[in-house]
């Protein structure tokens, strides 16, 4: 089993207890090599792997003929693009979608992607238990949308009793004693949850979570910024989606030159460690600035603040 991901991201976990379970091999691999398709089907065709556990970015950047030898992917960590449904499948080879926040210890639900849509979450695993709620906490009906609550001995738990207590307050509509509150949208369907996006404006990206409303807030901190907001919105590059947040900065003196993209650059990694290599800056309506930060398809170290 390939070990790519790194230990510093709760996934990785799954890597090492899948494999070493079922008395597997687990191989790790340079960040170099994951991140190259090329490099990386000959480097998993010489050691024989046959399973992957990772995430929809870089699935999405391997060209097909890499996963030749592999009978097992397993995803998760960010929404599963509809594009990767059908280049997946194979003769002889199961692709699964997971989803789990780290408080529930990795992974909560799965379900096998079968090559049709919609591609779906799944159902509880053993140890967890999932509920749909209202804004009042009660279970909706079939088919109707609320927010996932977590439940179960699967939950993580906090070294600080204070802070566990606060993520994982009781529900009582539910007669939970702990519950995590996930904060995602769900669609109650008895053949596996789909997932409906974020109650607030939180994006996940390489398994990473954004929230987009303190990038805006950083942004409004840059001399010459009267006002900022973020438009998500999805484009097709090369067989594969990014997921590009665009901000628009009006009245912003420092977005004319380069030291203006650097320094709104800057924003994005020092909140976020993900930085955007490739910001644009093009002319809007009404002296709109509008600064394309594509934090998709790049991630960086963490920048010193402004």
């Amino acid at each position: 089993m390939l070990a790519g991901l790194s230990v510093a991201f709760d996934a990785s976990c799954e890597e090492m207890w899948l494999a070493w379970a079922h008395g597997a091999c687990l191989v790790p691999a340079p960040r170099s090599i994951v991140k190259s398709g090329l490099d990386l089907g000959p480097w998993l065709r010489e050691r024989r792997i046959t399973v992957i556990s990772t995430v929809p970015t870089l699935a999405s950047m391997w060209p097909d003929s890499m996963l030749t030898d592999v009978r097992l992917v397993i995803l998760g960590g960010e929404a599963f693009p509809p594009e990767l449904v059908t280049r997946l499948q194979a003769p002889g080879r199961e692709v699964w979608n997971t989803y789990g926040p780290t408080e529930a210890t990795v992974v909560a639900c799965a379900a096998m992607v079968t090559g049709e849509l919609p591609v779906r979450i799944g159902l509880p695993l053993a140890g967890w238990d999932l509920a749909v709620v209202d804004g009042e906490g009660r279970p909706v009906a079939v088919g109707e949308s609320g927010e996932l609550i977590i439940g179960g001995v699967g939950l993580a738990r906090y070294l600080d009793p204070a802070k566990d207590a606060e993520k994982y307050a009781p529900m009582p509509t539910l007669g939970w004693e702990r519950a995590y509150r996930s904060g995602d949208i769900v669609v109650n369907d008895p053949e596996g949850l789909l997932f409906g996006g974020r109650a607030d404006d939180q994006v996940k990206i390489g398994g990473r979570r954004i929230e987009l409303g303190e990038l805006d807030d950083q942004l409004l901190r840059l001399p010459g910024v009267v006002g900022a907001e973020h438009c998500p919105r999805q484009q097709q590059i090369h067989r594969r989606r990014d997921d590009q947040h665009q901000l628009h900065l009006r009245g912003a003196q420092h977005t004319d030159g380069v030291d203006g993209v650097g320094r709104v650059g800057h924003v994005a990694a020092t909140a976020y460690s993900a930085c955007a290599r490739s910001v644009f800056v093009r002319d809007g309506p009404r002296g709109t600035r509008h600064v394309v930060l594509p934090v998709g398809v790049c991630v960086a170290q963490r920048s010193r603040a402004l």
